[in-house]
């Protein structure tokens, strides 16, 4: 290497760098760049190049630059091809919290992970799904990727336009899982004993030997109650389910299945809505048994171990402070439950062929309103008490003690109408969107909102409330949760006499600004206040408004929820 290079070299570097750098800094980093190239030729001066961006970074979170500065930069300087300054900071405020090394190791991946995204862009779509499938990490980072007009995320998108939105906290789980026997999150989840993670782990371990663990990251990428149409299509197109039709069918199911026992261990759904789990156990599972020659046991135990992961990933993943040993154990009496009568069907004997009959026995062993009970507490945020040991037999529920004011309550409503009966019948068959309103309600008003809602969807058309139908509160909850002024709901369900409803009474257009909105199968409930309550309820809302005139709105909106015009046919305010 001859003088005259080192010195054009330096000029050059000097030319096109801060003024403020030191000529020697300069200097050495000059000689020290074409000393690498002369050992492994130009492409390695591209190589660092990529690199110092992500070197900054580093240097800038020693310094205790905010992250949000540091995710900017690392755009602004082109470091980032697929991923988003977002994403950067939420993985990197994550990692910062085990010091500076592991902030140095995130970095160092998501560099590495970026790269790698960018390189696998511009494969045929066939290989991304595969690729994506087959690497939980590259996975989880996709369905963080914002719907925005980058012609690389667009296209991501537009490949795998089935992903949900929320899929990236149970990949999460998943990703330490499969990654180390650290567990990653599960490894901070205090609520869960040693010996529960290790198991875990050991099923997350047994799936991927055997070649299910796909189904698994197919299952929490894709599916859910608000995933769109086109599922099948979409994981058709993927050659491990396209060559594989047993794995496909199972990745199916599992996608259709998220979620489902979760609801059923909040109150959200009966029992009854694993009904379509039930059925692939019964019939596509023989189909794995047979591709793989194993009994059909042992295929009916590999299904249900992948959806224990489904289940215990979005757990640990979306309710983190409710992961606890008595809340997962009652998650895997669920699943049992499921399994368990699968099983009996495939004895000579076996009476059941719905599982709908079959948890109607179960609970018929025990008090005529028990399992409303069950229900109506679970629904008020009870089931994180866990369940009690049932007789042989019998269903699982929660502890008495977390059930015994509700059957008081039911027992005093019984009395006046068939509170319990009408409950049961078409609870059994009902899954609740936006369950979560009812933690916010207390009992009598969760039962009034029921009990109309019920009695309105029963004169809906395209709802038969004898077969599966959604009673859905999302948009009632949202309301709820943003409105500065809960009462007001709290206060028109109070006054809604669903006792004499029940009993035959006139209910006509039902409570004032409660609307119901029916659709094929299911009914939404929302409040609509007409243009006079919303201004009183912005008034009220204002943090200018005197405690005395707040009062004298709120005498206005209580007024307005139960109009004197709206009256039933035994005189009672609706």
């Amino acid at each position: 290497m001859t003088q005259q290079l080192r010195d054009n070299a330096f000029a050059l570097l000097s030319e096109l760098s801060d003024h403020s750098v030191a000529p020697d800094a300069l200097r050495i980093v000059s000689h020290s760049l074409l000393n690498l190239i002369d050992d492994f030729e130009t492409d390695s001066l591209v190589s660092i190049g990529n690199a110092l961006p992500w070197l900054a970074a580093l240097v800038e979170i020693e310094r205790g630059v905010e992250l949000t500065a540091v995710s900017a930069n690392l755009a602004s300087r082109d470091a980032l091809k697929v991923m988003t300054p977002m994403m950067v900071k939420r993985a990197l405020s994550r990692a910062i919290v085990d010091g500076p090394r592991a902030a140095s190791n995130e970095l160092r991946h998501l560099a590495q992970m970026d790269a790698k995204l960018a390189q696998l862009s511009m494969m045929p779509p066939g290989h991304i799904r595969s690729e994506l499938l087959s690497n939980v990490e590259l996975l989880r980072l996709f369905c963080q990727l914002p719907r925005d007009e980058n012609p690389i995320r667009r296209r991501f998108l537009k490949i795998m336009s089935t992903a949900v939105a929320n899929a990236d906290a149970s990949l999460e789980v998943l990703a330490g899982l499969e990654t180390s026997w650290n567990g990653g999150v599960i490894s901070r989840t205090p609520g869960l004993a040693d010996r529960s993670k290790r198991f875990e782990m050991s099923a997350v371990d047994h799936l991927r030997k055997n070649g299910y663990l796909v189904a698994v990251r197919a299952a929490l990428a894709f599916g859910g109650s608000d995933r769109t149409g086109g599922l099948n299509e979409q994981l058709h197109l993927v050659p491990e389910f396209r060559n594989d039709p047993a794995l496909e069918a199972l990745a199916v199911a599992l996608c259709e299945t998220r979620g489902t026992a979760f609801n059923v261990l909040t109150g959200a759904s009966s029992v009854a809505a694993l009904s379509d789990w039930a059925e692939y156990l019964q019939g596509p599972c023989l189909e794995l048994a047979e591709s793989r020659d194993i009994s059909i046991r042992e295929a009916t135990s590999y299904a249900h171990f992948a959806l224990h992961l489904v289940n215990i990933c979005d757990l640990v993943g979306h309710h983190p402070k409710f992961a606890t040993e008595r809340v997962r154990r009652t998650l895997m009496d669920i699943e049992d439950d499921v399994k368990e009568f699968v099983l009996t069907l495939h004895k000579d004997d076996s009476e059941m062929r719905s599982l709908s009959e079959w948890d109607d026995v179960r609970w018929a062993r025990l008090d005529g309103r028990a399992r409303v009970a069950d229900r109506l507490a679970r629904l008020q945020g009870r089931w994180r008490g866990g369940v009690e040991s049932p007789p042989f037999g019998a269903a699982a529920r929660l502890d008495e003690e977390l059930v015994a004011d509700v059957k008081r309550f039911l027992g005093d409503l019984d009395e006046s109408a068939p509170v319990s009966t009408v409950l049961d019948s078409v609870l059994k068959n009902c899954t609740i969107a936006g369950a979560g309103i009812f933690a916010a309600l207390s009992l009598n008003e969760s039962i009034a909102l029921l009990t109309t809602s019920i009695v309105r969807a029963r004169g809906v058309d395209g709802i038969d409330v004898d077969e599966h139908f959604t009673l859905d509160f999302v948009a009632l909850n949202r309301w709820l949760t943003n409105q500065t002024q809960p009462a007001v709901l709290q206060h028109l369900l109070s006054e809604i006499p669903y006792v004499d409803v029940l009993n035959g009474a006139e209910m006509r257009d039902g409570p004032v600004h409660l609307t119901v909105h029916p659709g094929e199968n299911r009914m939404t409930v929302s409040f609509e206040p007409d243009e006079r309550l919303k201004a009183v309820l912005t008034l009220i809302a204002a943090d200018d408004t005197s405690a005395e005139l707040r009062a004298s709105l709120q005498e206005q909106v209580a007024a307005q929820l139960v109009p004197e015009e709206v009256e039933t046919a035994n005189g009672a305010n609706i």
